[in-house]
């Protein structure tokens, strides 16, 4: 996700370092992944569906340019646990993706 301005794709949080495209941004939290190897790895219950938070579009900053804006108090930080980054939303009856027939069909 580097870079600047608005990014207007969709991200994915998990667990899962090993799927492809995953870049593992603290211990056991995961940015990114190839979504259709992780749909086929949900179908074949080797992840768990509930385990992955969906984001559209997200905000990128160029080197240097996120901590420059904490300094001049733009931005807040926060300590948060990898447990509450990850903790399964119960706000959803079933997970907004699912795993048909076809790859990584989201369910909106």
């Amino acid at each position: 996700m580097e870079g600047r301005g608005p990014n207007r794709e969709l991200h994915a949080i998990h667990p899962y370092p090993s799927l492809a495209g995953a870049e593992q941004v603290l211990d056991g939290v995961c940015v990114g992944a190839d979504l259709r190897q992780a749909s086929v790895f949900a179908g074949k219950k080797m992840v768990n569906p509930r385990a992955f938070k969906f984001f559209y579009s997200a905000s990128c900053w160029g080197a240097g340019q996120l901590e420059q804006e904490l300094e001049e108090g733009q931005w807040v930080a926060a300590a948060c646990s990898k447990e509450l980054i990850l903790k399964e939303s119960s706000y959803w009856e079933k997970p907004l993706w699912q795993v048909p027939d076809l790859p990584l069909a989201l369910s909106l």
